[in-house]
């Protein structure tokens, strides 16, 4: 099966996070999320992986240029602060009102998530690798 078809597999019934593995930042969030994602309906990858760098080739972006949260649904691929209050109403629950930031125009969400994007290493650190996911949640991430 192509890295492709995995991924098209598994968004018929799950939401897939694509995340920058080596950020500090982005792998608390992905822990965050597998703590309050009751359902497991969350799968996990990190961007520099073969099967979301494949996955987003196929789909036209450019992989060189996305270091952004991806949120990938049965419907739809969401980026940067889309990607963010999508993942939030997925959590169902008070995370949900983060829907009302969708009032916010999107150019001005984007820049606070870019400039929070372009300090994440200098704030939060950096590894050099992504980490192996914890063994009780390894199912959940695609490409471990």
């Amino acid at each position: 099966m192509s890295t492709t078809n995995y991924i098209e597999l598994h968004r018929k019934t799950k939401g897939i996070v694509l995340y920058d593995g080596p950020c500090k930042l982005c792998n608390d969030a992905v822990y965050f999320l597998l703590k309050r994602d009751a359902q497991a309906y969350f799968l996990f990858g990190s961007l520099q992986s073969k099967v979301a760098q494949n996955f987003l080739k196929e789909k036209g972006f450019d992989t060189s240029k996305t270091d952004s949260l991806v949120f990938v649904t049965a419907t739809d691929i969401w980026m940067r602060s889309n990607a963010v209050l999508h993942v939030c109403a997925a959590l169902k629950g008070a995370w949900s009102w983060f829907g009302i930031f969708h009032y916010i125009p999107e150019s001005v969400r984007d820049s606070l998530y870019n400039f929070i994007a372009k300090n994440r290493y200098r704030w939060f650190g950096k590894s050099d690798s992504c980490p192996s996911p914890n063994p009780l949640f390894k199912e959940r991430f695609i490409d471990f």
